[in-house]
C-alpha cells in the first residue's frame, strides 16, 4: 500500500473530503466538514508530524459501482479467495483481467469479491 506524507494527506483530503487515512499506531485524520480533523464527529486540534506516513483508508463498494469505475478508466481492486486482484485499462485494452498473472474476472469473484477504487 502505499504511504503518504502528512502534506500530501492534507492535500488529498482538500481535494476529495471522502478520503480517509490512517498512520499504524491507529490514528485517522478526516476531512470533517471542511476541517481537516482527527474526529468524524467533533472537529478538533491536533499535532501532525510533518515525517509521518500515513495510509489511505479504502472503504468497500459494491462491485456494480467498481465496474463502473472501471469503465471510466479507473484502477479497481477485489480481495476474493484471499487473493488481491487488481483491474485497469491498460494500454488500451479494456477486458478486465488480472495484468499480475493474466487472471480473468470470474463470477463468483464479482458477486463474493470485497472491491475498491484505486486512485
Amino acid at each position: 500500500m502505499k504511504s503518504y506524507k502528512t502534506w500530501e494527506t492534507v492535500k488529498l483530503l482538500t481535494e476529495n473530503p471522502r478520503k480517509e487515512f490512517k498512520l499504524d499506531d491507529g490514528s485517522k485524520i478526516y476531512n470533517y466538514k471542511g476541517i481537516i480533523s482527527c474526529s468524524k464527529t467533533h472537529p478538533v486540534c491536533m499535532e501532525l508530524n510533518i515525517n509521518d506516513e500515513w495510509e489511505e483508508v479504502l472503504k468497500p463498494i459494491t462491485w456494480q459501482e467498481a465496474l463502473e469505475a472501471w469503465a471510466k478508466g479507473k484502477k479497481v481492486k477485489s480481495i476474493f479467495d484471499n487473493r488481491e486482484f487488481i483491474y485497469t485499462q491498460e494500454d488500451g485494452i479494456d477486458s478486465l483481467v488480472d495484468f499480475s498473472d493474466e487472471q480473468p474476472l470470474c463470477a463468483l469473484e464479482i458477486l463474493k469479491g470485497i472491491w475498491y477504487i484505486l486512485d
